[in-house]
């Protein structure tokens, strides 16, 4: 409409303001009013709404895709980390088992055992639970581990000697790696679930 004020000046120099009006406003209408022009604003109208909803749809299949890909991801952590952490269940009883009712015993090395040839990871030890008892049992080291005919400190099970870890391990970190992998196999659990949900 500004264009067509404009241009009507040099065209019309003689016409008053409202006569240039009346022009334009009927430009305009024969512009809008013309079948090729609504046409070819429906087209352009048809065509826009046709690629929103191609791109919407690939929009749709890729988050679909990459769905599916976490979930593949999650599941397989989750079975890995779940028979990791079956694994430390036993010793876990074990250990709560000696929190709550062990007894400290000193012990000596008979043997010890080697990782690769450089580090100590278990020793054989003998220890007494009463008089003229014996038990020998394989436990973790302390570090630096004994050497054979040394003594190192036990905790043992009053009810059954034959359950036996070394104190330092008891008092040690390494027990919470078991929570560690467990907490890891809630998580990945979760994901899976949400990653089933979302694909």
């Amino acid at each position: 409409m500004d264009l067509a004020l404009r241009a009507a000046p040099s065209r019309f120099p003689s016409q008053s303001m409202e006569t240039l009006h009346e022009y334009a406003m009927a430009t305009w209408s024969e512009v809008f009013s013309s079948p090729s022009a609504a046409s070819g604003g429906i087209n352009a109208c048809d065509r826009s709404c046709h690629f929103d909803r191609r791109d919407i749809g690939g929009f749709v299949y890729l988050s679909s895709q990459a769905a599916m890909a976490f979930t593949t991801v999650a599941a397989l952590l989750c079975f890995t980390v779940g028979g990791v952490a079956l694994l430390f269940i036993p010793h876990q009883i074990r250990d709560r088992k000696l929190r709550k009712r062990g007894a400290d015993a000193e012990a000596v090395c008979e043997e010890r055992l080697y990782r690769g040839g450089l580090s100590v990871v278990r020793v054989r030890c003998v220890f007494s639970p009463r008089p003229g008892i014996q038990v020998r049992a394989l436990v973790t080291p302390p570090r630096p581990a004994p050497r054979v005919g040394e003594t190192l400190t036990v905790v043992y099970d009053t009810e059954n000697p034959e359950v036996v870890e070394s104190a330092h391990y008891l008092r040690s970190s390494a027990p919470r790696a078991g929570v560690v992998f467990q907490l890891l196999f809630v998580v990945s659990a979760l994901a899976t679930v949400i990653g089933v949900s979302l694909s």
